[in-house]
């Protein structure tokens, strides 16, 4: 009894650990890559955003993988805003894309 109360405990701690994200470069052309590494079995969702708040781009990112690579070469240039949500954790920042 008092055993499963403590694996409680450390499920709940691993849930809310805040993980390494980059993305790179930034600002960008083409090309976005999304470095990342998420507590174990964890998925992140990374959306990002025009400036008007509607969605451009959603990506899920997963533990077992370490980068995801995206084209964007069709986005106008600009500044965009992008989120992360990884369970309790979430992260906000701008993007921005040349010409």
């Amino acid at each position: 009894h008092h055993r499963r109360h403590h694996l409680v405990v450390i499920r709940l701690a691993a849930i809310g650990i805040e993980f390494d994200i980059k993305l790179s470069p930034n600002p960008l052309t083409n090309n976005l890559t999304v470095s990342y590494s998420l507590p174990f079995e964890q998925h992140a969702i990374l959306t990002i955003y025009d400036f008007n708040g509607k969605i451009i781009k959603r990506e899920r990112l997963y533990s077992e993988e370490k980068t995801l690579t995206l084209n964007l070469e069709n986005l106008h240039s600009g500044t965009y805003i992008y989120t992360i949500n990884c369970g309790d954790f979430s992260k906000t920042g701008k993007l921005i894309k040349k010409l």
